[in-house]
């Protein structure tokens, strides 16, 4: 039976030290783990045991994490991801410690082929559905609640502050602008839901 493993960037970017300065803000399931765990779940990844990297995206606001501090056990688990997994493992990419070439295959040709998905997602090529994002990666930023656009953007503490090199010039969706670097510009109900099929298989 096919069996296959994935990790989110929460659990490639943080280690349980993380815990102590931001508590309920990046409790998740499985947690945060020790340093050494952390360096091989990156092994892992390049030598293939785990095949995907997924945004694990669960967008709590900040008033409901921040209940955590008196109860753990009472606020939800999971970090708002979309936003952050592509600038962080581009960030990675442009400071030497991956390549793009690994980005792309952890992100979309690894999922599109797991579940199914192709020949219309996955690649960029003739005939397949236009979902890319444009980066620049001569810019650079810092991660502040001004530049994120999720509802759980004041919840997402442990990247704020951090400057990460590129950004987004905009991103598209089956060949349509649905965000432009600042501002989401997609029309209301302009998504459709995406099912894996059947005969999937990852090679």
């Amino acid at each position: 039976q096919l069996m296959t493993a994935e990790v989110t960037p929460t659990h490639l970017f943080l280690n349980s030290d993380a815990i102590q300065e931001f508590g309920p803000y990046v409790k998740i399931n499985p947690p945060v783990r020790p340093e050494a765990d952390r360096l091989a779940m990156w092994e892992a990844l390049r030598d293939g045991t785990i095949s995907l990297i997924d945004s694990d995206h669960a967008p709590f606001k900040g008033e409901e994490k921040e209940a955590g501090w008196k109860d753990i056990w009472g606020v939800g688990s999971g970090l708002a991801g979309v936003e952050l997994t592509g600038r962080l493992l581009w960030n990675e990419a442009l400071n030497g410690r991956i390549t793009f070439e690994q980005v792309a295959t952890w992100t979309s040709e690894n999922p599109a082929r797991l579940y199914g998905l192709q020949p219309k997602k996955g690649p960029i090529a003739p005939g397949v559905d236009a979902d890319f994002v444009l980066f620049d990666p001569q810019s650079s930023f810092t991660f502040t609640e001004d530049n994120l656009v999720s509802r759980s953007r004041d919840s997402i503490r442990h990247v704020l502050g951090r400057k990460m090199s590129g950004n987004i010039v905009s991103t598209w969706v089956r060949g349509q602008v649905v965000f432009d670097g600042k501002n989401v510009v997609a029309s209301e109900g302009s998504g459709q839901v995406v099912k894996p099929c059947s005969d999937s298989e990852l090679v």
